[in-house]
């Protein structure tokens, strides 16, 4: 535990030594959702809709209009989940008479102090779960290659994606699964539902588990046990879809993309969203198959893996939109860095093998630090157009989101802005923020 706790503490001050939000739009809903939980006692976001509307020139697609209010256009599990920890943060601040843009910088503030901290915390829960089925010689390696060489940088950490409880409770529902008390595997099962409560995607690990326990003809009682809460927290999610949106699939009724294999191709190699590309790194994981060992673990995480990537492929908005790299694909890191600290530990035997593994992890962090220290810089991602409007940008290497962005420079306005803070007040910081032309949102 003292190791886990040192990596804790350490990604995050990484996490916070950029000093701000990496927060587009689109996570402005699991900013503010906490907050009008705590304020309105409601699901709604009419205290900061309107507002949002004018502010965005009237387009703010994360909002869905029903029933006379504002609703987040995506699922409403990890606000649910986080507004007790906002409660008395909200009663110090006091915050239910400021003016919503005001508000809306508190709950940036606050959106990147819960999204360090439950990405941390991934990191502590990730090192434990190596550590029972790595060597520690590998463990403690890859714990600090998902911590700072993965999308858990760039972008769990940074904002109050999806992804950043999604993956928090993925992990605590393996490492319950690797323990063989009785009471391990119900509570595995209150994990699992609870991401698919966050994120519809998270089912395909209960999904996973179920094919699993069947497989090795595990007593029917056992399989109920683990299914009771994802199966409750599927039909709540559908209910509440259905009410609010419509549609039981909720904001994620969408068409199924028409080019499949691009969109494969893409999110494994294009210059903009690749996953061996952003991190070149788990290419050790090929060197990792022979030496895994095949316990139920590692069948449940292949499994959610070939799964994930296959229901990513076939979304229309697979290069997920506005963001740094392969964020769609964020839930199947902590699976594929396990598989690639087993290949960690059969090349770094092989001197030459070991020195490329290190050239890549580098590369891997250099463009985490890129994320998280310059992105956005540059406007790839709707400069000269929106990408989604004209996908072949997608694949252009002289033009890439890498190079835009790493040319357009760190990002160190808010470093200047907490010098001001501390030099003469809170006040002043504020002028300073409004002189910079920054804004919350």
């Amino acid at each position: 535990m003292r190791v886990a706790s040192w990596l804790f503490l350490v990604s995050l001050a990484v996490y916070h030594a950029n000093l701000r939000p990496v927060a587009p739009h689109d996570t402005l809903p699991g900013a503010l959702l906490p907050l009008s939980l705590v304020l309105d006692g409601s699901l709604h976001l009419d205290r900061y809709g309107p507002w949002l509307d004018r502010s965005l020139g009237g387009r703010a697609p994360f909002l869905f209009r029903n029933h006379g209010h504002h609703y987040s256009g995506y699922p409403v599990g990890q606000a649910l989940l986080l507004a007790p920890l906002y409660v008395p943060l909200v009663a110090a601040a006091s915050p239910g008479d400021w003016t919503p843009d005001r508000a809306v910088l508190f709950a940036r503030i606050l959106e990147k102090f819960f999204a360090a901290a439950l990405a941390a915390a991934s990191v502590a829960l990730f090192y434990l779960l190596a550590r029972r089925l790595v060597s520690e010689g590998a463990a403690l390696p890859g714990a600090c290659a998902f911590a700072f060489a993965t999308p858990v940088w760039s972008i769990q950490s940074q904002a109050l994606w999806q992804h950043t409880s999604g993956v928090l409770l993925l992990l605590g529902a393996l490492l319950c699964l690797l323990h063989k008390s009785g009471r391990a595997l119900p509570l595995a099962g209150i994990l699992a539902g609870l991401a698919i409560a966050v994120r519809p995607t998270n089912a395909l690990l209960a999904g996973a588990v179920a094919v699993v326990l069947m497989a090795r003809r595990e007593p029917w009682t056992r399989l109920a046990a683990f299914l009771a809460v994802p199966a409750l927290c599927t039909v709540l999610a559908a209910v509440y879809n259905l009410w609010i949106f419509g549609d039981p699939r909720g904001g994620y009724a969408l068409p199924l993309e028409p080019a499949f294999l691009g969109a494969l191709a893409g999110l494994l190699f294009s210059p903009s969203r690749g996953l061996l590309v952003y991190c070149p790194f788990l290419l050790a994981a090929l060197a990792g198959i022979p030496a895994w060992r095949w316990s139920w673990v590692s069948a449940i995480g292949v499994l959610f893996c070939a799964g994930h990537v296959l229901v990513v492929a076939v979304s229309p908005m697979w290069w997920g939109g506005h963001c740094w790299g392969p964020r769609l694909l964020a839930e199947t890191i902590p699976f594929l860095v396990l598989l690639a600290a087993f290949g960690y530990d059969r090349l770094r035997a092989r001197r030459w093998a070991g020195a490329v593994l290190a050239g890549l992890l580098l590369w891997s962090v250099f463009l985490q630090f890129v994320g998280a220290f310059c992105y956005p810089r540059g406007r790839w991602d709707d400069v000269p157009v929106e990408a989604g409007l004209r996908r072949e940008r997608l694949w252009e290497w002289r033009d890439s989101p890498i190079t835009r962005t790493w040319n357009g420079g760190l990002v160190l306005e808010p470093h200047a802005i907490v010098l001001e803070g501390l030099r003469h007040g809170p006040g002043a910081a504020l002028e300073k923020m409004k002189l910079l032309g920054m804004r919350g949102f």
